[in-house]
This record gives C-alpha cells, structure tokens and sequence, in this order.
C-alpha cells in the first residue's frame, strides 16, 4: 500500500494558514470567556460579545477554507500539489 493520495493526502499548512488558524483559536477562547462571564453576572453584554467574537471567528475559518481551496501557484497546482513538491525539493 502506498502513500496517501488525492484530498486525503497530507498536507502542510502555511504560515498564513497557521496565523489564521490561531487568531480564530485565540477568538474561540475568547468567545468562551465572554460567555462565562455572560452567565457569570448575567448581563446580556457580554452574551452580545461572545456572539460577535464567534461570527468573527467563523468568518476567518470561512476566508482561510476559500484561500486554502483557490490558492494555486503559476503552474496551475494547487495547495497539496505544491507542498508535495517542495517537500520532494527539502528532502534532497
């Protein structure tokens, strides 16, 4: 059995992937602080708030999912093509 291939094939992320991917983690835990201290004291304040931070978190998930999916280099490949190739290149 060979490696994996096609869409299940591993794949290595960006820089700008992994920014993305920690700035909507960093929105999550403080979506989730928001909603403690919603209940906590129980000011509809802070509920509005994790709301707002969760659609933003979503909404960078949503942007980085369509870059990750149109991004293609000038040869015509995409993400997982390129990062095969530079991977063969780093492995000599």
């Amino acid at each position: 059995m060979g490696p994996p291939s096609g869409r299940f094939a591993p794949r290595h992320a960006t820089r700008q992937e992994e920014r993305m991917l920690v700035a909507a983690l960093g929105l999550t835990i403080l979506g989730f602080a928001f909603l403690v201290a919603a209940v906590a004291t129980g000011q509809i304040g802070w509920a509005w708030a994790c709301i707002a931070v969760g659609a933003l978190g979503l909404i960078l998930l949503v942007v980085d999912l369509v870059r990750g999916r149109g991004a293609t280099d000038r040869s015509g490949q995409g993400p997982s093509e390129v990062a095969e190739e530079a991977d063969t290149r780093a492995d000599g």
